[in-house]
């Protein structure tokens, strides 16, 4: 990705699941802009806004639209001892796995659900997880063929299907990337470990009144501090903008061009020192998993920004990825994951940032390299190198 850096100077059945979703992509009741999930915009699902009669799964319900999986798992299986194949409880007990990333278990639940096309879609998100591309798009197919072409669900399936193209092609051209750190901490203020120098800037968190999202609202400040890039949400969509320092204060708030926001959500922006290369995560048309990087720049001739390029594996995978920081005069480069873990913990990497990007040989296996995709294997770096994140009670820079 960094040689674009440069060479430009990313019923009743259908009621209860088309329902399934209560994102679009990897997301969960709250927009799991991060996320996991957080693709485009969820929406609210059929399955827990229909009241029910039965008090505990009414409950339940309000747990799951809470983002309160662990509680709502409680009582959703205590209705399964009387009811063990239920498909709508299977299903719940399934989503809230899923949504806590926990993919084996909910594979379990979501089998015995399979009539239900939220369940059948649900069991392709896992597959894609595991890079199971194949299987992943042949039970989108089935989950499409089992609704209407008018619902939501339908289109969802249309989207995933682009999305697993994308990912086969990105797996074609996996990048070298020399690993130097990772620490797994909670995603809430991941952003505070980047252990970035004095001329790369400031990575805060932005203040917001959404409730609708689970990850933070970011911003990026200019080593100058006269200029801020940062993630806000309005009509319940996530979006950048930019405001610049004045004699008396600051801008108004300027959302970017659509370029850059989209229909999906657009959060975790950083500028390059250049002033010009935007970083940015987004659940666009096209991602194959919640959030991907992308990577835009600023052209002065046209007075505005190019269109932006998904950036490689092992950057971006069918999970969530986001918050990608170049450190040029450190020589290292940043970004986050929530690949194969559970809960709200996200992984930051520490890599070194080459000059240009260097792909793994041609002759490398299909095995070998997705594994490499997947990040269980890497390169390690020299001996001399010293680990680069930050200690967990850095301070948090926060918007005034």
């Amino acid at each position: 990705f960094l040689i674009f850096v440069r060479i430009l100077s990313k019923k009743t059945h259908i009621s209860l699941l088309i329902s399934l979703l209560s994102v679009l992509a990897y997301g969960s009741p709250k927009k799991a802009q991060s996320d996991e999930k957080a693709v485009a915009a969820p929406v609210v699902s059929e399955t827990v806004s229909t009241p029910q009669t039965d008090k505990t799964i009414s409950k339940a319900d309000s747990l799951y639209k809470a983002g309160n999986y662990k509680e709502a798992i409680k009582l959703y299986k205590e209705k399964l001892y009387d009811d063990p194949h239920n498909p709508r409880t299977n299903y719940m007990v399934g989503a809230c796995l899923f949504y806590a990333n926990e993919i084996n278990e909910a594979d379990y639940y979501l089998s015995d659900a399979q009539e239900l096309p939220g369940a059948v879609f649900m069991k392709g998100d896992i597959y894609a997880k595991q890079y199971e591309f194949g299987q992943a798009a042949a039970y989108y197919e089935r989950a499409s063929r089992m609704v209407s072409q008018k619902s939501f669900l339908y289109d969802a399936c249309a989207r995933r299907l682009q999305g697993i193209e994308n990912a086969r092609k990105l797996l074609k051209s996996v990048e070298r990337v020399v690993i130097l750190d990772s620490v797994t901490v909670d995603k809430k203020y991941f952003f505070s470990l980047y252990a970035l120098s004095d001329n790369a800037g400031i990575l805060y968190e932005h203040k917001s009144n959404s409730t609708d999202y689970s990850a933070p609202f970011t911003g990026y400040m200019t080593q100058r501090e006269d200029r801020k890039i940062y993630s806000e949400s309005t009509d319940g969509q996530c979006d950048i903008y930019v405001q610049d320092k004045l004699i008396d204060g600051w801008s108004k708030g300027r959302k970017l061009p659509d370029e850059i926001n989209t229909p999906g959500d657009e959060n975790f922006p950083f500028l390059q020192e250049d002033g010009i290369t935007l970083y940015f995560g987004s659940t666009r048309h096209g991602s194959i998993g919640g959030y991907d990087i992308f990577v835009s720049r600023y052209s002065s001739d046209n007075s505005g920004y190019m269109s932006p390029l998904q950036i490689s594996m092992p950057f971006n995978s069918p999970w969530n990825d986001y918050l990608m920081a170049i450190d040029e005069n450190k020589g290292i480069g940043f970004w986050a994951t929530d690949r194969f873990i559970s809960g709200d913990s996200v992984k930051i990497y520490t890599f070194k940032a080459e000059s240009q990007s260097i792909y793994l040989p041609e002759n490398t296996s299909d095995a070998e390299r997705l594994q490499y995709a997947k990040l269980r294997k890497f390169f390690i770096p020299q001996p001399d190198t010293v680990p680069v994140i930050a200690e967990p009670d850095s301070v948090i820079r926060r918007n005034d």
